[in-house]
């Protein structure tokens, strides 16, 4: 349903974005970008959603 996958570490450490070390883990600032487009879709859908009711 969604065109934006989470990217795996949030799940992988099981801890938020924002409290991973960018030096433990690679590619950091695009998972953060990544979660925020997701986040962002999802509000979009919510709006589309009211609207169309």
């Amino acid at each position: 349903m969604f065109r934006i996958h989470l990217n795996e570490a949030m799940f992988f450490y099981q801890q938020e974005l924002n409290s991973l070390e960018p030096k433990e883990v690679s590619g950091l600032p695009a998972a953060k970008d990544n979660a925020f487009r997701m986040a962002e879709e999802l509000v979009n859908l919510v709006i589309d959603a009211r609207a169309v009711a």
